[in-house]
């Protein structure tokens, strides 16, 4: 089997496309040829949604049976779910550096 990043479909067949080409970061995020200012929200949404669709990644692979249940696909990515569980990824990740912060002038104090 020939395993192409470009074309999943060719190698890994229906039930898997979309999985490894979410993963493949490129600044031309609209794939029109050119890297342009209009890619940066392109990059933003790849940046904002990528914990949320790692775990829908996570349960595809992992739980398929869940996955299927939740009707979560390779469509999923990017959508209310997706932003739903990234927004509170980040949220947490927000969350820790103010606790660390706060600790930290708590012990120089």
């Amino acid at each position: 089997m020939r395993r192409s990043w470009d074309n999943t479909e060719e190698w890994c067949g229906y039930e898997c496309h979309g999985l490894v080409e979410r993963w493949v970061f490129t600044l031309d995020m609209n794939r029109d040829g050119l890297t342009t200012i209009s890619d940066l929200t392109g990059c933003w949404g790849y940046l904002f949604y990528a914990p949320g669709d790692a775990l829908i990644y996570f349960l595809i692979i992992n739980a398929g049976g869940f996955a299927r249940f939740m009707e979560l696909s390779t469509a999923s990515y990017g959508g209310f779910g997706s932003g739903i569980l990234s927004f509170l990824a980040w949220w947490a990740v927000y969350g820790v550096f103010v606790y660390a912060d706060k600790v930290d002038k708590n012990t120089a104090k």
